[in-house]
Order: structure tokens, then sequence, then C-alpha cells
């Protein structure tokens, strides 16, 4: 039996401007020479098109897990309450009342560092799991925003070799002050530098961005720079 031979996917068409990707994670200016700060920053709501339905589900077995380690951690906490006890006796700043010393001492006993213990080598694991998903959904994004800066782009290259106007003059480019096409390109760059965070500060931010992608809850802990 003959085998036939399947022809390779076509690859995805590119525009003719280049729309520099960021080199380096800095905050403020995303290694673009395009432009000092981004420009624009993604919606929330236009991130979360791209969120799939098992991804939001995720996000939130893994959000409410991490909430009730963090309330064992707590309840079970010896070294935040000995501490408060040993600053209200010395630091003048910091003194406590009675009655919140005798809470304090009366927590004490209740406290198990065997359970605090756990509670904080799952919510490591957690966080762990975040940055993973988190990861995925910004990957997925990148090229999203690739995907509708190009097809934007060839279509605007398009109109203006159709009036006779020249793609660039000399290192500049017409489309880099298209409105369309500048939020879009710094979506991608937005994105793919807080893709890049994931790789020094994953275990800070993996919750929030999680929080951010996923749901609709306010006040999270998220920032894109």
């Amino acid at each position: 039996m003959t085998k036939t031979l399947e022809k390779p996917a076509a690859k995805p068409a590119k525009c003719r401007t280049p729309f520099p990707e960021s080199k380096r994670s800095v905050p403020g200016f995303l290694g673009n020479q395009l432009w000092p700060t981004p420009p624009s920053f993604p919606s929330r709501a236009r991130c979360q098109k791209d969120v799939l339905p098992i991804e939001v589900e995720e996000g939130a077995k893994l959000i409410e897990e991490y909430r009730q380690c963090e309330r064992i951690a707590r309840d079970n906490d010896l070294g935040a309450r000995n501490d408060e006890l040993w600053q209200g006796a010395h630091n003048e700043r910091r003194k406590i009342t009675d009655e919140r010393r005798q809470q304090l001492n009366k927590e004490l006993l209740t406290c198990n560092h065997q359970e605090w213990l756990a509670a904080q080598s799952r919510l490591n694991e957690l966080k762990v799991d975040a940055a993973d998903l988190a990861k995925t959904i910004l990957q997925r994004l990148i090229v999203s925003f690739d995907t509708e800066l190009q097809e934007t782009a060839i279509a605007a290259e398009e109109r203006l070799n159709a009036i006779g106007v020249p793609l660039s003059n000399g290192e500049n480019f017409e489309l880099w002050l298209n409105i369309e096409l500048l939020w879009r390109h710094s979506w991608r760059e937005v994105c793919r530098h807080k893709l890049q965070q994931f790789e020094h500060s994953s275990a800070d931010i993996s919750i929030g961005c999680v929080q951010w992608l996923t749901s609709a809850e306010e006040s999270v802990p998220f920032a894109w720079l």
C-alpha cells in the first residue's frame, strides 16, 4: 500500500513591516527601541477570550486550595505570634494590649507546627502549578496578538501599496504609528515581558497572574510591569 505524503502546513503570511520583539525584561522599557514605555496594555476581557474553559476551572480550583492552605498556615503560625508577643514587650511602637497578649498566648496552645509546615509546602507547590498555568496562557496570548498584528498589518500594507504610499522612509516604517498595529504590537510585547518575569520571580507573581487571567475577582494583585 502506497503512503500518501502529506504536504507541510503553509507558514502564516508575514507582513513586510518589522515589529521588533522585546529582548530584555526591563520594566518600563521592554528592550524595545520604538517606545520608552508600552503605549497600551491588553485588557482583562480581551486576554480572557483566549483562556480555555478548562483553564478557568483549573484556575478556580487552584486559587480555592491556595486560600485554604493560607488559612491553615495562618492559624498555625507559631512564629508570627511569638514575634508579635516579643515586639509587644520590647518595641514601643508595636506595644499590644493585655487582651491581645492573652489572645495570642491562647492561640499558641492550639497552633500545630506540623500542619503549618505541610501548608507551607503545599503553598509552594500551588505556586509552581499556578506559574505553569499562567505561562501556558501567556504563550497563547503572544501568539494570538502576533496573529492579529500580522493580519492587520498585511491588510494595511495592501492599502498603502494601492495608493502608492511607501512602507518605510529609511529605517522608519509608516505603520509603526498606526493605532491598531501599535496597540497589538504593545500587547504582544507586554505579554512577552510578563512571561520573561516568570524566569526570575514566578513564586511571587504566579497566583495573582492566574487570578487575573482566569477569574473575575476584583482587587487582584497583578500588574503587567
